[in-house]
């Protein structure tokens, strides 16, 4: 396997985009709201902090991987970036989460709402790494 070189400063502006999307998607005006009935999440009073600083972590990782497939499928353009995005979206998150929401039981709009903002962020995080090479 050759090896790529990825924009670390790219991949930590992506994984920001990853937490802005986030903080914007699930906040209570937004689909917060929706998404804690949906899924039975009651208000804990508990900071949220080190859930935050996991899924801070976890989209850097996901940006770095996301870098290594934008590099080694010489991704340009943002319609390559959105396509590439789609099919990893499709061929993994969708599918995966797909799998386990039948067996977890979620609803259809539950599953909806989580897939949908993965696309979303995906796409972004795909555009940033494509055209800041």
């Amino acid at each position: 396997m050759e090896t790529v070189s990825v924009n670390l400063l790219a991949v930590l502006v992506a994984g920001i985009i990853h937490m802005v999307i986030g903080g914007i998607w699930y906040a209570p005006p937004v689909f917060g709201n929706l998404w804690m009935k949906l899924s039975g999440i009651k208000h804990s009073g508990k900071s949220p902090a080190p859930a935050m600083i996991v899924s801070f972590v976890a989209g850097l990782v996901m940006a770095y991987i996301l870098g290594v497939f934008v590099e080694l499928m010489d991704v340009t353009d943002v319609a390559g970036a959105l396509l590439l995005a789609f099919w990893i979206w499709l061929g993994f998150v969708a599918s995966i989460k797909l799998i386990h929401g039948m067996f977890d039981g979620i609803s259809l709009k539950l599953y909806a709402l989580l897939v949908i903002y993965d696309y979303i962020v995906l796409a972004a995080m795909a555009v940033v790494l494509a055209l800041w090479k």
